[in-house]
């Protein structure tokens, strides 16, 4: 089989697209790859490497690389409660782990993971060395490779039964989901930049010929899945092929680890417990849960761009007699409640069995009837906002037309409606035609050359790829907002570097004792005392905080080129105190400021002039004005309307206000305090913001004092205003942000509820249990596992359960930015 993805000259991506394949596991089939060597290689000095896409997380321990086949000499390399676990026994001792702390539990994206062997190292921990996308894996719930000694051997690469997608001893744990570029080393300890390496911010695969050009001693090999006749072909020249087990040339697909090459599936975060649909073959196949009468959905990993045309299909199959008309649809959702169909609310759209499209819980005749064997197409055209289905390629002309691009995920529903029989959706977004062997595949591409449809895309149309996904407008989210980490040292001044650009918005917590939230922005400046602060968990004004503060508590007396410059206070202070642990959250504005003029008499143009730092590309802006004691409007600087903006008044003692467009314009919120939304028009005269200016009441514009604003609009790629539902549940909401986070704050609206508030320096891995609250100046909430979340390469999972401020049955909004754009993000 030749690889089919080849981007075209037209492609939106980023940079070259590469080629890649991968081999897919459906533990249900108990496939995996067995290779006995002929004879023992070096079983001290070794090294594994492999890239992962995982599956069903229901799957048990499913194991990618493991060794021998008796109870005393055994090796696995597999995930066990969604950590990566490495296991082995021989003959001297008994059972022995390498277990992560951190949870590897994201499936929209590839994992690379690498482990590096060398029991005759002097150090300990040198051993057995565990890389994940790159990075060494340093944090271990157990560690047992003190009991390596030096030069003890492992079952690996000795001449016994090795697998690749199940355990060697007693075969079982059979793999879900997708292995690409399977490598061995025999001889070496390496590191994974001899597999891998960074382009467009992306851990990706070395070329082919690169890994191909190693030195891979006598058992080595190399498996790039490229030849879907000969699956278990090495590459490496040294001839040690595998034989496939339950595998077929259909389990080689198109989805693969090099840039570009992730293919939508359907995403298992979205699962609702037991009952949901049931994922298989990687999951492109779902299968309603019997029994269970109620409504069930599931859509695709990434949402569809808010620009240009996507296709995917859909292939229904069905077990028994019972008919189809009211069981499965096909379309759009929302990406908001598994539990609904698709079209149930007013912002999905579907196509149901019956012929019938449906959108927002109303019918309406349209198509061809569907049921048994048909292939069902979507076609989304988000720049014209149509929609058209396909019945076996034939359009049945258009669904709907002038819908919102926004939230629009490829997916779809089923319900249990016999006792003899169940519904499969099997799905192909570009990456099998032959919906995992059930049919011949037909090798159709996109406009693209991307992708193998069963039916040709109509044109124009494109499959659902990483690949093609457009350029995101910040590829280097940490240039525009980072996270810094600091340990005090108590020193009177002290040069904090690495934030990568001149904050205009710098927000500072102690993590490890009580001393306040502190703000500083440049369109506020310095005083006598430092940066001018205003504290986040209460109503002091600025003059609160003056020179003799300042002198007791410490200061932040400067924003430079690459960070800040702090000084310590004679007491416990809120910036350097040796010993203390900080973290500073910083937002790049325009690092200079401008004025916005007023004109009464002209739509759009503000009542009140305003100073302001304004960054349009990043969609963020400091905003300084005088009030007027009562309704106006006033400059933001920004290109397109703020979806929230927080607002202080300087000079008096007053709340925080919070407007969050998902809430509407008739209220607001409190930075300050854990109240729900407050219906007043004394927030925002009852007006949202426009693409110029935002308005004010006299709870944001008070007297004739001081105030300032943060304002913020969603980029794609970079962050997210938004809001969710919780579920109550460990395996809570999944909210969508078409990025991997690099910081969340939560709020419930409906009741009290704490500003909570996560990022991805302070843990460092899922799960991000470790929280700090905007409205209490408490050290940080650590281990908490009731406001617990995972954040994944396109947003976040809430795993807390109801009690907790994130993830009760309750109305939350959320305001995101990125680590990486999803169309370059790995899997966390």
């Amino acid at each position: 089989m030749t690889s089919l993805l080849n981007i075209a000259a037209n492609s939106p991506a980023e940079d070259e697209v590469e080629e890649g394949q991968s081999l897919r596991f459906n533990d249900d089939d108990s496939p995996y790859l067995s290779l006995t060597p002929s004879s023992a290689g070096n079983q001290d000095v070794w090294t594994f490497s492999a890239w992962v896409k995982r599956g069903n997380p229901y799957a048990l321990y499913p194991t990618i690389f493991s060794a021998g086949t008796t109870t005393t000499d055994r090796f696995l390399f597999r995930f066990t409660a969604d950590t990566l676990n490495v296991f082995w026994r021989d003959a001297n001792t008994s059972n022995r782990n390498l277990t992560t702390n951190a949870l590897y539990r994201d499936y929209s994206a590839w994992y690379h993971v690498v482990l590096a062997v060398d029991t005759t190292d002097a150090t300990t921990a040198n051993r057995m060395r565990l890389y994940v996308n790159g990075d060494e894996v340093t944090s271990f719930s157990a560690d047992n490779r003190s009991t390596l000694s030096s030069g003890s051997t492992l079952a690996v690469n000795d001449a016994v039964l090795h697998t690749i997608g199940t355990r060697a001893y007693s075969v079982g744990n059979y793999y879900e989901g997708y292995i690409a570029n399977a490598c061995f080393i025999d001889g070496q300890q390496l590191d994974p930049t001899s597999f891998g390496e960074y382009k467009n911010t992306l851990w990706k695969p070395k070329s082919d010929a690169a890994v191909q050009a190693l030195t891979f001693g006598t058992n080595g090999f190399y498996l790039n899945f490229e030849d879907s006749s000969a699956i278990g072909d090495d590459t490496s020249g040294n001839a040690n092929d595998w034989t496939a087990n339950s595998l077929a040339a259909t389990d080689v697909v198109l989805d693969g680890a090099y840039n570009g090459g992730n293919f939508a599936t359907l995403n298992a975060l979205t699962y609702a417990g037991a009952s949901a649909l049931t994922l298989f073959e990687g999951n492109l196949k779902a299968r309603e849960a019997t029994g269970v009468v109620s409504w069930k959905s599931l859509w695709s990993t990434f949402a569809a761009p808010t620009s240009g045309k996507w296709y995917a299909e859909f292939y229904l199959t069905y077990t028994g007699s019972t008919g189809f008309t009211y069981q499965a649809f096909a379309g759009l959702h929302d990406g908001l409640a598994a539990t609904t169909y698709i079209g149930q609310s007013s912002g999905s759209y579907g196509y149901i069995a019956s012929g019938d499209s449906y959108n927002n819980g109303s019918q309406s005749a349209y198509g061809a009837t569907y049921g048994n064997g048909d292939i069902i197409g979507v076609a989304w055209d988000a720049d014209n906002g149509d929609l058209t289905f396909y019945k076996n390629g034939v359009s049945q002309g258009i669904a709907y037309s002038s819908v919102s691009a926004e939230n629009k995920f490829f997916g779809v529903s089923a319900i249990w409606v016999s006792p003899d029989g169940q519904t499969y959706w099997h799905c192909n977004f570009g990456q099998d035609s032959s919906f995992a062997g059930n049919l011949t595949a037909q090798g159709n591409t996109d406009d693209n050359g991307v992708g193998d449809f069963y039916y040709a895309p109509p044109s124009g149309f494109l499959a659902l790829t990483t690949g093609n996904l457009p350029a995101a407008t910040i590829t280097a989210p940490d240039e525009y907002f980072n996270t810094l980490l600091w340990t005090g040292d108590g020193a009177s001044s002290r040069s904090l570097t690495g934030v990568n650009f001149q904050p205009d918005f710098n927000w500072v917590k102690s993590r490890s004792d009580t001393s306040g939230h502190v703000l500083h922005d440049s369109v506020r400046g310095s005083d006598a005392g430092g940066l001018i602060v205003l504290t986040s968990q209460d109503t002091d004004a600025e003059s609160a905080f003056d020179a003799t503060w300042h002198s007791n508590y410490g200061s932040l007396d400067s924003l430079d080129s690459d960070g800040f410059t702090v000084t310590d206070g004679s007491l416990a202070g809120t910036y350097n105190t040796s010993g203390t642990t900080y973290v500073a959250w910083n937002w790049l504005a325009s690092n200079s400021t401008s004025s916005i003029a007023v004109d009464a008499y002209s739509a759009g143009v503000p009542s009140i002039a305003s100073t302001v730092s304004a960054n349009q590309t990043a969609g963020f802006s400091v905003v300084s004005w005088t009030a007027t004691n009562g309704t106006a409007t006033i400059g933001h600087g920004l290109n397109s309307a703020p979806e929230m903006i927080i607002v202080k008044d300087r000079d008096t003692a007053t709340n925080w206000t919070v407007y969050h467009g998902s809430l509407g314009n008739t209220g607001g919120l409190l930075l300050n305090a854990p109240d729900g939304f407050d219906t007043n028009i004394n927030y925002w005269n009852n007006t949202s913001p426009t693409s110029s200016v935002f308005s004010v009441g006299l709870f944001s514009n008070y007297l004739t004092d001081a105030h300032i604003a943060y304002c913020f609009h969603s980029v794609e790629g970079y962050s997210k205003i938004g809001s969710y539902t919780g579920n109550g549940s460990t395996d809570g909401t999944f909210v969508h942000c078409g990025f991997r986070p690099a910081w969340v704050m939560i709020k419930r609206t409906d009741s009290t509820g704490n500003w909570r508030m996560y990022d991805n320096e302070r843990v460092g891995y899922n799960v991000v249990d470790d929280s700090l609250q905007a409205n209490l100046s408490n050290a940080e909430d650590s281990n908490n596992s009731f406001n617990s979340v995972d954040f994944t390469s396109n947003g976040f999972k809430l795993r807390g359960n109801a009690g907790g401020d994130t993830n009760d049955s309750a109305s939350y909004i959320f305001l995101a930015f990125a680590e990486a754009p999803f169309k370059s993000a790995n899997a966390r």
